[in-house]
């Protein structure tokens, strides 16, 4: 095949040139810009950033205001986006983060939505659009409250109707004074903790995930005995659990296309924990929280 009248090392050249075109019109108030702007912030001669824009008309990734002048995002890009996001697998896009998420903690990596008052725990996916899971109580694990503290104050309100606060241990959350106190800290903070609240030898650490409309729609974290999740592991894996709920949430678009409908992720309960006949006693073990009682049926939900 012919090379064309430019070498190839000038064509890479003049692409990234172009990409960085786009780049200038990321943050929101620079809706449109003129060529001198774009010249100017680019480094480059009017002739050639003008040659690079007419291409980019010629595509329909920029147009030119009618009345300005000025440059701007063509409606191209949106359709593409929105191309993008139809064809994410968004369940897909976790998995890598949490991998490092491991890797940084040494603790395995958890997925919860949130679904009638309380968080599902995806234990592994079954298909594109599907996961399965068991369902925890939001008020007393991380992950739940790491979604409660992040909704929108509607959406917010509707997930507390549905909560039950019963209490899993003696520091259980069951008033609702300071369960909104908690959640204000929570979103304040950036991530929740869970400290001996649905077991007494367990800790855990969650953070919300945003989808590409920008709404909440899932957490990450970790969970562990007391013993190995220390104070003074407390920050650093804390961090490391913010890190990757960011990671996650830009992998699914992070508020890129807010005028899109959000995804619902859908999760098949497999099992419902049932709170304990009585609160567990100081001293209890650092043996897992037991294993949840199963249903005759399956329930199945959507995240809210």
């Amino acid at each position: 095949m012919a090379e064309g009248r430019f070498p190839r090392a000038n064509r890479v050249r003049q692409l990234e040139h172009a990409l960085s075109v786009l780049d200038l019109f990321s943050p929101p108030d620079r809706t449109e810009l003129p060529l001198s702007q774009v010249a100017e912030e680019l480094g480059l001669s009017e002739e050639y950033a003008f040659k690079l824009l007419r291409h980019l008309e010629a595509a329909g990734i920029v147009e030119r205001g009618p009345v300005s002048g000025a440059w701007r995002l063509g409606i191209r890009l949106a359709t593409l986006g929105g191309y993008a996001i139809r064809s994410l697998n968004p369940w897909d896009e976790f998995r890598p983060p949490l991998a490092a998420l491991h890797e940084a903690t040494g603790l395995g990596g958890l997925i919860a939505v949130l679904s009638g008052g309380r968080a599902v725990y995806v234990d592994h996916f079954r298909g594109p659009e599907r996961a399965l899971g068991r369902a925890f109580p939001a008020h007393a694990t991380a992950l739940g409250k790491a979604i409660l503290a992040e909704l929108s104050g509607p959406e917010q309100q509707a997930a507390l109707s549905e909560l039950v606060l019963d209490p899993w241990t003696e520091h259980t959350i069951t008033d609702p004074v300071l369960l909104a106190e908690e959640l204000a800290a929570t979103r304040e903070r950036g991530y929740a903790i869970e400290d001996a609240e649905f077991h007494l030898a367990r800790r855990s650490i969650g953070a919300a995930v945003r989808d590409h409309s920008g709404r909440v729609v899932a957490a990450v974290g970790v969970g562990a005995p007391t013993s190995r999740l220390s104070d003074d592991a407390m920050f650093e894996v804390a961090a490391a659990v913010v890190e990757s709920a960011v990671e996650v949430s830009l992998r699914l678009g992070a508020g890129a296309l807010e005028h899109l409908p959000s995804w619902q992720p859908v999760v098949e309960v497999q099992a419902v924990l049932e709170p304990p006949l009585e609160t567990q006693q100081a001293g209890a073990s650092d043996d897992p929280a037991p294993a949840p009682r199963r249903r005759p049926r399956a329930k199945k939900g959507t995240a809210r």
